[in-house]
């Protein structure tokens, strides 16, 4: 939903989807051959609109596209070989705006793409296995921006990085033998609550409910014995009502509701 309280559905092969509330139907975008200006791949990940309010899509191997709603029209940006200021890589899974203004675009395999949309120029962070403080992968799942501007990113078996405003600097969340760390490494979603909660959700590892004063986990498991624990360990995203309910969807067996 947008600012408009637009609806705009993302497809694995159907294009990007307009509902109209009002009409009750679709306008669908889709990509044409030899059309450069038309969306650039019917398999989409991702929709994000930025503080102008314009419209990005994640495609899921073919860029980032810029959707002009005036004109109908898709401006592309790809992954270029032959330049280090080009986006990561083509396969967008995350998009996120940070307080500067720039977009912090998630992909797999390339890393982090940081996004100056008035110089057009990306600046990546990649792992660096001889450095500690670089990204801890460059496959990225999911990508949060709480309150205080921090930037969390959630990776596919390398857990959570948190970067302050210094984006040259990432503080690891891993999965470790101990009862207070991260519960799985393969993170699917990360969600900031009204209390300033990070809750993040895993691929077989359930919710993690992070104190940020502390840096501890809180596990919440699916227990068969149990019927109030959560659904499934397989969290696939997390969001909060008007109430402070906190609702958890998961893969194949539901939502699970923790009371405000």
């Amino acid at each position: 939903e947008d600012s408009n309280h637009e609806l705009w559905i993302a497809t694995l092969k159907g294009g990007l989807n307009f509902f109209n509330r009002k009409a009750g139907n679709f306008t669908r975008f889709q990509h044409t051959q030899n059309s450069d200006r038309s969306v650039s791949s019917n398999s989409i990940h991702t929709i994000f609109e930025d503080s102008k309010k314009r419209l990005w899509i994640g495609t899921t191997e073919n860029g980032l596209d810029l959707f002009d709603r005036k004109t109908g029209q898709f401006y592309n940006y790809k992954n270029d070989p032959a330049s280090k200021s080009s986006l990561a890589s083509n396969a967008v899974r995350a998009i996120k705006e940070s307080n500067q203004n720039e977009l912090w675009i998630g992909t797999e395999n390339g890393g982090i793409s940081i996004f100056n949309t008035d110089k057009k120029i990306f600046q990546s962070y990649q792992n660096d296995e001889f450095d500690n403080a670089s990204l801890a992968s460059n496959s990225v799942n999911t990508i949060c921006k709480d309150t205080r501007g921090n930037m969390w990113i959630g990776m596919f078996n390398a857990g959570v990085d948190m970067a302050s405003m210094d984006a040259g600097k990432f503080s690891s969340y891993r999965h470790i033998p101990s009862s207070n760390s991260l519960s799985n490494n393969k993170v699917l979603c990360v969600y900031e609550d009204s209390r300033k909660n990070i809750w993040i959700g895993t691929d077989g590892g359930g919710l993690n409910l992070l104190n940020p004063q502390t840096g501890h986990f809180t596990h919440f498991l699916h227990d068969k014995n149990n019927k109030n624990s959560i659904c499934a360990d397989y969290v696939l995203s997390v969001c909060e009502d008007s109430k402070g309910n906190i609702w958890v969807g998961t893969w194949g067996e539901g939502i699970t509701v923790f009371d405000g």
